[in-house]
């Protein structure tokens, strides 16, 4: 609806209608997958592929990060006749005066993409590390995690990493304390490895507003503010904005839906990606009681959690006109999720459902 009443001060182009239609058929995956996902091993045979998957794109983006500039750019650059951008695509930590690091990207273009698909991968492979009912050897996941959680660092997206942490907290709050004896123990030895203070000191300039994009991206926060304030039910659309002072692009996927939306479009969205948490506590204890699915379930769990915690520092989890990618395997999750508690309470509803038929013919 927010589309439609944005037609009314920006005319309709072929990019935008595509982009939208693209985002409500990857919508249409979560019913989808809940429908086919028939039982438990079904279910956790989609969650290896997806890990196997994820960390073979994590060790890809590593790979070209390795590689020469010029290499890897050569490589990328094939990839031009499948619609990829040409040119340019290599990523770099930038200030106003220099290049400094390179970011890993992936075959994603944009670094702080790739590291919002990573956390997703990184949070589903964590709880197999450490589980009972593994979906793959536990070494070999901690292989997997380990390699995803390289290249997550490699892009240098500090959110992304954050948000990481944030789903590992879920993780060993929920299941497995052990978890946080290790995240502590790796955050006390990075602050002495000499290749992660520049990574340290990134993160000190962002919380303390000390670097340029952090206090570019206020200023993207105050502008979004502005266009949610005079647009605030439906939003402005997604064609473009009415007034020619402002703009959309703002690093926050929650002011990004505002902004295209309104506060009707958000709420609609935060109720959206909190139901399938809401439903997974309700019925937690048929969870916890199904060990074929508890840490499958987990991982889609915790993965959620890092998506609502990347909103904040990003918008590529609802940035319609790029980052279909990321935006496509957030309701991958999303189904999985939901998929998982469907089973749970169905499996373990079954041999009562037995229990009681034995004792009605009796």
């Amino acid at each position: 609806f927010a589309f439609l009443m944005g037609l009314r001060h920006a005319p309709l182009d072929a990019r935008t209608l595509r982009s939208v239609a693209e985002m409500v058929l990857s919508l249409m995956l979560i019913p989808v997958l809940v429908d086919i996902m028939r039982d438990s091993t079904m279910l956790r045979r989609a969650v290896l592929a997806l890990m196997l998957l994820g960390a073979l794109s994590a060790l890809v983006g590593i790979a070209l990060w390795v590689l020469p500039d010029m290499t890897a750019e050569s490589i990328l650059n094939r990839l031009g006749r499948l619609q990829y951008p040409v040119g340019g695509v290599i990523r770099y930590r930038e200030t106003p005066g220099a290049l400094l690091n390179e970011r890993a990207i992936g075959t994603w273009i944009d670094p702080n993409a790739f590291g919002g698909f990573l956390l997703m991968v990184g949070a589903v492979i964590a709880p197999q590390v450490f589980s009972t009912r593994p979906v793959i050897r536990r070494d070999y996941a901690a292989v997997m995690l380990a390699v995803v959680v390289a290249a997550l660092f490699l892009t240098d997206s500090r959110g992304s990493m954050m948000s990481l942490g944030a789903a590992f907290v879920f993780v060993a709050a929920l299941r497995y304390r052990r978890l946080l004896l290790i995240m502590i123990a790796a955050g006390v030895i990075a602050l002495f490895l000499p290749f992660t203070q520049r990574y340290i000191d990134k993160l000190e300039a962002g919380f303390s507003n000390a670097d340029v994009e952090t206090q570019m991206r206020f200023g993207e926060y105050k502008d979004a503010l502005i266009l949610i304030g005079r647009h605030p039910v439906l939003g402005a659309g997604f064609s473009g904005t009415p007034e020619i002072d402002l703009y959309f692009g703002v690093a926050n996927t929650y002011l990004t839906i505002a902004s295209h939306a309104g506060i009707v479009g958000l709420a609609a969205y935060l109720i959206m990606m909190s139901s399938p948490l809401i439903y997974s506590f309700a019925h937690y204890r048929r969870i916890a009681s199904y060990p074929a699915i508890t840490d499958v379930w987990l991982g889609l769990a915790a993965a959620l959690i890092g998506v609502l915690v990347g909103g904040i520092f990003d918008h590529f989890y609802f940035k319609i006109d790029l980052f279909h990618a990321t935006m496509t395997f957030v309701w991958i999750v999303f189904g999985l999720l939901l998929a998982a508690v469907r089973l749970a309470v169905t499996e373990t509803e079954r041999p009562s459902a037995v229990s009681r038929q034995r004792k009605t013919f009796s």
